[in-house]
């Protein structure tokens, strides 16, 4: 049987499993020392959580597989794809000059899916945490962006969408940082936000 929810019912539901992600998991994640130290069976069952969690933010009961869809689904590279703000947002920095670069908890794999969606040009630097050997929050992957960027923390502004990942790791290393909620996921939460990338510039 198929389960139809409206606008309002699916964006509850993005906010509460958004927020059962970085309060709920990501910390669970942290106490056994990052996605490196999990097994593929352990990042698979916690995965099987947060899809668990959109399941029952909309209101349905234990539908495994309409929680394995949601699984593919969020692991479906060909399906990533620039988003118009983002596109303006590139555009707009380029424009201005600024230095670009990712610092990403990814695989080998970002440099592709970078091209594949048209953005690779627009970045001078790559790190992830695969090349690094660390994952953000740790503030070493931070540490060795900025050194290849060859820039000091307090030059440097990072722009993120996860809180602890993003914003509380930065921290760390002095980055001054924006953190990007488009639904207001972290309404509690005492930061600078925008809700769009477009807003980029205009923070600066």
């Amino acid at each position: 049987m198929g389960h139809k929810r409206n606008l309002r019912e699916i964006k509850h539901a993005i906010v509460g499993a958004y927020r059962f992600y970085d309060f709920v998991l990501m910390p669970k994640v942290l106490r056994k020392g990052g996605w490196s130290c999990l097994n593929s069976e352990e990042r698979l069952d916690y995965w099987i959580d947060y899809s668990n969690k959109i399941v029952s933010e909309l209101g349905i009961s234990d539908d495994e597989d309409l929680s394995l869809e949601i699984l593919d689904a969020l692991f479906d590279r060909k399906k990533y794809r620039r988003l118009p703000d983002a596109d303006r947002a590139l555009k707009e920095l380029d424009q201005l000059g600024m230095p670009l670069g990712i610092i990403s908890n990814w695989d080998d794999t970002l440099e592709s899916v970078l091209v594949d969606t048209s953005m690779r040009e627009f970045f001078e630097v790559i790190v992830t945490s695969t090349s690094t050997g660390y994952e953000k929050p740790d503030k070493r992957i931070f540490l060795a962006a900025l050194s290849m960027q060859g820039v000091d923390p307090s030059e440097a502004l990072y722009v993120g969408d996860e809180l602890v990942s993003d914003v509380l790791g930065v921290r760390k290393v002095g980055m001054d940082s924006i953190l990007v909620d488009r639904k207001n996921v972290y309404y509690d939460i005492s930061c600078k936000k925008i809700r769009r990338l477009d807003q980029i510039v205009g923070m600066l």
